[in-house]
């Protein structure tokens, strides 16, 4: 066959041409043909790595040759992988229709799926209201929940080199010393294997769609790689949620304040709290070597699994009144509806002051330094670094 005509030699040459519907047009012509799919007007799609078109109700993705030294996210064997694990296990992606070989001036690996018709996640972020981003990150949830699995070796064991060769470590504006600090850091990780499931690995704003009914859908399962679970939640929480409270809080969800007040006339009984994930936390820190660890809880020494790391306890005396405006003004006026807002304040003086005034109770007897927290934050400040000083 002599289908694909263009003279392509290195990835800069794939990189002008992989998306021109002229140039691919016979070669994609001839695969629905040999598929028996109907073929319609070729459209391009979002630009990635590989050559990427719409036809019809149809998406069809043809790999970039490995020999021009691109690894990630050219394999087709791993995206099928997991395109049919994500349809296999009922998550939300695209159905896969076929996928094939055809051997022309090169070998073309692809795979074809069905169109799903929605929006990037990216353009529409700004947006949307506070209660779609919850009911997103619930949806995003569900996903991992029934994608992040434990399944068979399906590509190399790569994660650690995709981490040292992403183009992100340059986009981050930090000094050169502290990346190579944190480079250094993650070549001593041990990963147990026993950790490793699924990963879809890409999961951002441009990988995840959503239609007109806000429901959304996964795509591009290009870059999975077995690796903890972690992994997947990390680059979520940054990459796709950029730290929102509304999308944090649909995926990893939000104590009920009907729980707090229970636990709170079972008789605040802090051994209730399993704080193991935050105790092992420290423990990675202190492997660092690092002169202060600083961290935001509220038992100070009354909670055995935490006590025994704690060097100095201190407490921010902050009148309740302070303290309420102060988190109005940082977060629940920006990210709560006005219903929403008028619900907490009902909550708070029924109940929630209470349970606040108690916390301060048993914080301020635990702690060995009480500062106002009404003072402005430099005397804070101040004040606690003298403190350190006696350490």
């Amino acid at each position: 066959m002599n289908l694909f005509t263009a003279r392509i030699n290195n990835w800069s040459e794939w990189g002008k041409l992989f998306q021109d519907i002229e140039t691919w047009q016979p070669l994609i012509k001839y695969i629905f043909q040999k598929e028996n799919l109907p073929f319609f007007s070729i459209e391009n799609l979002k630009p990635g790595t590989n050559a990427v078109f719409k036809v019809g109700d149809y998406v069809i993705k043809i790999y970039a040759p490995q020999k021009f030294g691109v690894t990630y996210g050219t394999n087709a064997d791993v995206e099928l992988f997991g395109l049919k694990l994500a349809n296999k296990n009922g998550v939300p992606s695209p159905k896969l229709i076929a996928n094939g070989i055809v051997s022309d001036k090169f070998e073309f690996r692809y795979i074809i799926m069905e169109y799903i018709s929605g929006k990037m996640l990216g353009e529409i972020m700004d947006n949307l209201s506070y209660d779609d981003k919850v009911n997103i990150g619930i949806q995003v949830r569900n996903i991992t929940d029934k994608l992040n699995v434990p399944c068979k070796n399906f590509s190399q064991d790569v994660l650690m080199e995709f981490t040292f060769d992403s183009e992100e470590w340059k986009k981050e504006e930090f000094p050169d010393s502290f990346l190579l600090e944190r480079l250094e850091y993650l070549k001593g990780v041990q990963i147990n294997e026993n950790e490793k499931v699924y990963c879809h690995i890409d999961f951002h704003v441009e990988n995840v769609l959503v239609d007109y009914n806000m429901n959304i859908y996964l795509i591009d399962f290009a870059d999975g790689m077995l690796a903890p679970a972690l992994c997947e939640q990390a680059y979520i929480v940054s990459a796709l949620f950029c730290f929102e409270k509304p999308y944090m809080t649909g995926y990893f969800g939000e104590y009920d304040v009907a729980d707090l007040e229970q636990w709170e006339n079972d008789g605040w009984d802090v051994s209730q709290w399993n704080l193991q994930p935050l105790a092992d936390d420290i423990k990675l820190l202190l492997q660092e070597g690092l002169d202060y660890i600083f961290f935001d809880y509220p038992f100070g020494y009354m909670q055995k699994q935490i006590s025994e790391f704690i060097s100095l306890s201190v407490f921010l005396d902050t009148p309740l009144d302070i303290a309420m405006a102060r988190r109005l003004l940082r977060n629940e006026l920006k990210e709560k509806s006005k219903e929403e807002l008028k619900e907490h304040l009902e909550w708070y003086l029924k109940s929630g002051h209470k349970l606040f005034e108690l916390s301060n109770y048993h914080q301020r007897n635990d702690a060995e330094l009480i500062v106002d927290g009404s003072l402005p934050l430099d005397n804070v400040c101040d004040l606690i670094l003298d403190r350190m000083k006696m350490l």
